[in-house]
């Protein structure tokens, strides 16, 4: 069977068994998710800490770049339960497409409903500096795609290659961003 041929649907009893699993561990229920990519390590002031290396999850595939801690820290910030993912998992890297949706299936299946996605990105723009912050309000999936990609792809997310992230969680970002003066790109 090619890495390809899954529906998303298969992934729910390994999300439900990885869930169960990390409920075991944890009191905290998260109401959101945080994934930090490169180089990015934030929440030092979590209380009721648990974490849990990604190899210890059952189903969850490991990190491989560096700079990823490949943990789960699951904890309360100013009165907010979080899931926060150190570390991503790549198609880049030669997972499998399965691999590298698993993450998001299991959030949905903690019942998280919002994902706050952060990534080290290089830009273009002659005023942006390393280390600034930039909120990407959309993308598209340039990536070249083997025939059995697209179709899962399109399978999956229709036939579109530009997604569109949440007018509400930009709006949030962006009133966060003026309330604590922080400069934020856009």
């Amino acid at each position: 069977m090619s890495q390809m041929q899954f529906n998303l649907e298969d992934l729910h009893q390994p999300a439900q068994a990885a869930r169960d699993y990390i409920f075991e561990k944890s009191s905290v229920r998260p109401d959101a998710a945080i994934v930090l990519g490169s180089g990015i390590d934030i929440f030092n002031e979590l209380e009721d800490v648990c974490v849990i290396p990604f190899g210890e999850i059952p189903g969850f595939p490991h990190a491989t770049v560096k700079g990823h801690k490949g943990e789960l820290t699951l904890g309360r910030y100013q009165g907010k339960n979080l899931a926060i993912f150190r570390g991503r998992i790549h198609r880049y890297e030669g997972h499998p497409w399965r691999n590298v949706v698993f993450p998001v299936t299991l959030m949905h299946a903690m019942g998280i409903k919002d994902i706050l996605m952060t990534n080290a990105a290089g830009g273009i723009h002659r005023f942006y500096t390393p280390g600034d912050l930039v909120l990407i309000r959309d993308h598209f999936y340039w990536q070249p795609l083997s025939e059995e990609e697209r179709s899962f792809l399109y399978q999956q997310a229709g036939n579109r290659i530009h997604f569109q992230y949440s007018p509400d969680l930009i709006s949030k970002a962006q009133k966060a961003a003026v309330i604590t003066d922080v400069p934020l790109r856009q």
